[in-house]
């Protein structure tokens, strides 16, 4: 590529970013949330309207980069102890997080005639959830501390992986028609040890490290070794079957007990405003607009049913695990996107056959409905109830 293509590519990038800004301040002066103007700036400027954006290799990788940045920001400001304090309650609340929408979205793909395995897939498509919206949003409205947004956290975490597990599985079955005991196995242990050596290790190894890097006197050092971690640890995540934003998260959570934590978030804000944006504007691009009319009663459906089995699955046991209604509607709600993973799980059941160009088309729908939903509804539950507690 030439000097005058790399310059193509950069002003392309400033004004996307530019128009993800100016459309996050009109929603932001409406009372919105301003996700939900960089995902309609992405909507705007993508190929099914102006086709000024048209995702390359360079817009993936800043979007990557920015989604990867955003999780592990909240790891930083994670409190890792109150964090491990709702750690009881999990596994009851993601086992609703799990079952409800696995359940329902395979009961629709028995309803459009799919196959088996064409079936189970739709269900674990349903059953994924990418809380990097719930994320920011709960960010943005100051929640990161609260009970429930430590709840959303760590649920995320087991959904990630049984949902990982699950398309393992199913990848299995398609390629040998059986199940593969011992790849289900390494899938469950690899990920475990993952996360809990991580945790160990970075616990026991990184305070040191860190104040030992603080006393070089150069500026960015502390930065530049954050990235390092958090791209790292996103890498070897992605290498076990995990969403590299997970590994993100986890490595945030590793330097959020240190001195220098401070520091590192004031050098990586600036750097995740400009990168971050570009996560959800693509978001916004991947939708075919003139597609919609045909296909919008059963978009509907998918959307209706994503949002409901999330709400009902993870609401009812939240309750069950002692929250209050409240807590628990907004633990729901936060789990309703499908984003980025439901995104490669369509890719990747297009790839192997398991579904069609429209089926895809409709999970796609699918995940821009959830990902538009969660903002509005959590917005619009968090400021009632903050209006609730002032009035009494």
């Amino acid at each position: 590529m030439g000097e005058g293509g790399v310059f193509i590519l950069l002003l392309q990038l400033v004004l996307v970013l530019f128009v993800a800004k100016i459309c996050s301040a009109i929603l932001y002066r409406l009372g919105q949330p301003e996700v939900l103007g960089e995902i309609i700036a992405g909507i705007i400027l993508g190929p099914s309207v102006l086709n000024i954006l048209k995702p390359n290799i360079v817009f993936e990788f800043v979007a990557e980069f920015g989604v990867i940045l955003l999780l592990f920001e909240v790891g930083l400001e994670t409190d890792v102890r109150a964090l491990m304090g709702v750690g009881k309650g999990v596994g009851l609340i993601a086992l609703g997080d799990i079952l409800l929408p696995f359940t329902m979205g395979t009961l629709v793909g028995y309803l459009l005639k799919l196959e088996h395995l064409g079936a189970f897939y739709l269900g674990a498509v349903f059953m994924a959830t990418s809380i990097g919206v719930s994320v920011r949003v709960l960010s943005d409205l100051d929640r990161m501390d609260a009970p429930e947004s430590r709840a959303v956290l760590c649920t995320a975490i087991c959904d990630d992986i049984v949902s990982m597990l699950f398309i393992t599985i199913l990848f299995g079955l398609l390629e040998t028609g059986s199940l593969r005991p011992l790849i289900i196995l390494r899938t469950i242990l690899t990920s475990t040890a993952f996360i809990l050596l991580t945790l160990f290790l970075g616990s026991k190894a990184l305070p040191r490290l860190m104040t030992a890097l603080n006393r070089i006197p150069m500026r960015g050092t502390l930065l530049s070794f954050a990235l390092f971690l958090g791209i790292s640890t996103a890498y070897i995540a992605s290498l076990i079957g995990l969403a590299p934003i997970m590994g993100a998260f986890i490595a945030g959570m590793l330097l959020a007990e240190s001195k220098e934590k401070e520091v590192i978030i004031d050098d990586l804000t600036p750097l995740s405003h400009v990168l971050t944006p570009m996560f959800f504007v693509l978001i916004g691009a991947a939708v075919d607009v003139k597609s919609i009319p045909h296909l919008l009663p059963l978009a509907l459906l998918f959307i209706l049913v994503a949002i409901a089995s999330k709400t009902l699955g993870c609401g009812s046991t939240s309750l069950l695990a002692g929250f209050k209604g409240s807590q628990a509607l907004i633990i729901g709600l936060s789990m309703i996107p499908r984003g980025e993973v439901g995104l490669i799980l369509a890719r990747k059941g297009v790839d192997v056959g398991l579904i069609n160009q429209n089926l895809y088309a409709l999970i796609v729908f699918m995940v821009l409905g959830t990902t538009l939903a969660a903002p509005l509804l959590l917005k619009f539950l968090i400021k009632r109830g903050e209006e609730t507690e002032g009035e009494s």
